[in-house]
């Protein structure tokens, strides 16, 4: 667990699913402990423990309850997206359940009890993150962006993604469009040896970007989600027209409106 999950945790640059590899020995090493706590081999301090994580538990849910909607309300742009604060309550009301059914269960040495304490938090959590993900739609889908794209520019307009160094995040608005991404250069990228054939046919040279751009070949430039600017950005030269900004976000087209 530690190889995996402290060295991607460390690395500035990362994605949810590096952390895979380390979810079996974390299953493993799950059920170990519950087997340890229903044959009885758990020492004294592993319950003290657990009793710990009960009371930070309980705290959570208190602290959530307590100061979470005005926290959301007051955090952009997550204050902008109001269904968001409605799962704070529901996240409170699992977080104190489990944690008091925990703290029994400790009181007790019941592993079931222990056990059901733990699944009480987390399986409402589940089902809350996914609703939380549903709202975040603005913030987080390609789909608002592509909606857009789609509506204001001709289906002749190839599609410009300026690529971070994780480049791959160009598959969500692939998918979206359905239609082929051309990614532009990411300034001072090195790519790994399995990359190094296919740079150039990957990667569209920033100078070539503008050279078509002048030139009216029909294009649409969407910028780095990762980078949050309040102008458009400077990538492509005059003239261009913005189809779509949300967040620091921008998808601008040399296409001007109205041309089919």
């Amino acid at each position: 667990m530690l190889g995996v999950l402290l060295v991607f945790s460390c690395a500035p640059s990362r994605l949810e699913h590096y952390s895979l590899p380390a979810l079996p020995a974390a299953a493993l090493l799950a059920t170990r402990g519950l087997q340890r706590l229903r044959d009885g081999d758990a020492s004294a301090w592993v319950w003290r423990w657990m009793g710990g994580v009960a009371l930070l538990v309980l705290g959570a849910g208190g602290v959530c309850l307590g100061t979470g909607q005005s926290f959301l309300r007051r955090t952009d742009p997550i204050a902008e997206i109001p269904e968001l604060t409605g799962v704070v309550t529901p996240v409170s009301l699992a977080f104190l359940a489990g944690g008091m059914l925990l703290l029994l269960a400790v009181r007790r040495r019941s592993a079931r009890g222990a056990l059901a304490g733990m699944m009480l938090a987390a399986l409402p959590l589940a089902v809350i993150a996914v609703r939380a993900e549903v709202a975040m739609e603005p913030l987080l889908s390609w789909r608002p962006l592509v909606r857009a794209v789609l509506d204001r520019t001709p289906p002749s307009a190839g599609i410009i993604f300026e690529a971070p160094e994780e480049y791959q995040v160009v598959g969500g608005l692939a998918f979206y469009t359905g239609r082929e991404i051309t990614l532009l250069e990411v300034p001072g990228f090195v790519p790994p040896t399995y990359l190094s054939e296919q740079r150039r046919a990957m990667f569209l040279p920033r100078d070539e970007l503008q050279r078509r751009w002048r030139a009216g070949e029909p294009l649409v430039l969407v910028s780095n989600p990762q980078l949050v600017r309040d102008a458009p950005p400077d990538i492509v030269p005059a003239p261009s027209r913005v189809v779509f900004w949300s967040h620091g976000q921008w998808a601008l087209t040399n296409v001007p409106a109205g041309r089919p």
